[in-house]
């Protein structure tokens, strides 16, 4: 493969990288606000139960706070994921030797 070939592939890995790692901000963005609902509005029946308080009616169901434990959830994996694909591309760009560059020389 020549240089030019070469430089080319590594751009797009590396364009490819940076998008996922704007993925991952994202995702981290929502995380802290699903987190932030999850501490305000989630009532864990679990708990009410341990500590054997009886509620005169059942909870209603936006205590459960599903939608946020959803997004926490899919943000671990997805975040896991990336972070073991950039290994992958670290460690592909680490072991790969560099191309050799031959410099004209100008007269």
């Amino acid at each position: 493969m020549r240089f030019h070939e070469t430089m080319k592939n590594t751009r797009t890995i590396v364009f490819i990288t940076i998008l996922l790692c704007a993925a991952v901000l994202l995702l981290t963005i929502l995380d802290f606000a699903a987190l932030h609902d999850i501490k305000h509005d989630y009532v864990s029946s679990f708990m009410l139960n341990h500590l054997k308080t009886k509620l005169s009616d059942d909870l209603p169901e936006w205590t459960e706070a599903r939608g946020e434990w959803r997004l926490v959830s899919l943000s671990l994996y997805l975040r896991f994921l990336f972070l073991v694909l950039n290994m992958f591309v670290l460690v592909r760009f680490f072991r790969k030797p560099a191309p050799n560059v031959i410099k004209k020389k100008e007269p």
